[in-house]
């Protein structure tokens, strides 16, 4: 790689660390609301999962990233990589063409809602009241489907030999 693709590839290197460290962040807040965290700060924690995984997805879906990856993503710096990082890019960049159509509000909106519905399913499910928890994944699916719908259709194609 000439320093130019070493300097980018270390930046982009970087943020997908910082990604990383967001999501790990965010897992550990989850896991503590499954596995018996007071009720009563149920609802703060499911603020602070939804900003640390919106910060995370801003990161996913910024300008810097989507530099990183046009310039990743040029042929002749693509050709250069080996294929685990061709895949990484890849597989970044799908993330990121199918997230940035997101507002970053959308986001933690339905983050918050799933958070704090997923620490209230732990009683309804106890008590069998699947009713009772109805409202809350009408909730999820019409913020889900607002998210869909920044996404827009998606094509598929066929090859046929």
């Amino acid at each position: 790689m000439n320093q130019k693709t070493t300097e980018i590839w270390e930046q982009f290197q970087e943020v997908l660390r910082k990604m990383a460290s967001y999501g790990e962040a965010v897992a550990l807040l989850q896991w503590d609301l499954r596995t018996g965290a007071p009720k009563n700060g149920a609802e703060a924690r499911a603020a602070t999962i939804g900003t640390l995984a919106t910060e995370n997805f801003k990161l996913q879906t910024s300008e810097e990233m989507g530099v990183y990856l046009s310039y990743l993503s040029r042929p002749e710096v693509f050709a250069e990589l080996d294929e685990t990082d061709k895949r990484l890019v890849s597989t970044v960049q799908e993330e990121y063409d199918r997230n940035v159509k997101i507002p970053a509000q959308k986001f933690q909106e339905y983050m918050e809602l799933v958070s704090h519905a997923e620490t209230l399913w732990t009683d309804f499910k106890k008590n069998s009241d699947f009713a009772g928890f109805e409202p809350y994944l009408t909730k999820i699916v019409g913020k889900l489907q607002e998210i869909i719908d920044y996404w827009g259709p998606r094509v598929h194609v066929t090859i046929h030999s």
